[in-house]
């Protein structure tokens, strides 16, 4: 990706999370690009494509992070917890931010439900491999586990009122896990 189309993308982000999707313009993410409008366009077809661009390299940089901190890990227990602070948290921090948080999070949803399903199905995976290599899979049915950890952290966002309520959420789903999966510990 040029320099350029990391500019725009980073000027996207902080004008959907300043306005919200329904209000950002391609001129607002232009001006704040420090960039022509005609630029912008010449990237992103319209505004729709430039927010899927944006979720799309927002998921690849999170997922990027994650496996990193994995890459230092043995433990599968450290594993989570990688993925609960790189993952769901820092999104949660991220929305957090935004005036408007159900504007943007429905606008993201709307548009880039795709994208986010392309994620989703790359975590899924993830999480089939860590199983595999931590836990005995004999006794475990290890897509619908790896879907069930990835949706519920994710869902787990929905509605918590607050950072400690999700970081709550979460660590009931990490002992949940951990108590399901230590029968089959290798």
């Amino acid at each position: 990706m040029s320099e350029r189309n990391k500019i725009i993308l980073e000027a996207a982000m902080s004008m959907f999370a300043r306005y919200g999707v329904n209000k950002t313009t391609m001129a607002d993410i232009a001006t704040e690009a420090g960039v022509a409008r005609q630029t912008v366009y010449n990237a992103y077809q319209n505004k729709d494509d430039l927010l899927r661009a944006v979720v799309r390299a927002k998921s690849l940089e999170s997922e990027a992070a994650v496996l990193a901190a994995w890459e230092g890990s043995r433990e599968f227990e450290d594993k989570l917890d990688a993925f609960f602070e790189l993952g769901p948290l820092s999104w949660y921090d991220s929305i957090q931010q935004a005036p408007d948080t159900a504007e943007l999070i429905e606008g993201v949803h709307r548009i880039a439900c795709g994208e986010m399903d392309e994620a989703a199905e790359r975590w899924r995976g993830y999480f089939e491999t860590e199983i595999a290599r931590h836990f005995d899979g004999a006794a475990l049915d290890i897509p619908a586990l790896a879907d069930f950890i990835h949706s519920t952290a994710g869902n787990a966002k929905i509605g918590a009122a607050s950072r400690a309520e999700l970081e709550a959420r979460l660590a009931c789903l990490k002992a949940s896990l951990l108590a399901l999966l230590a029968p089959a510990a290798r």
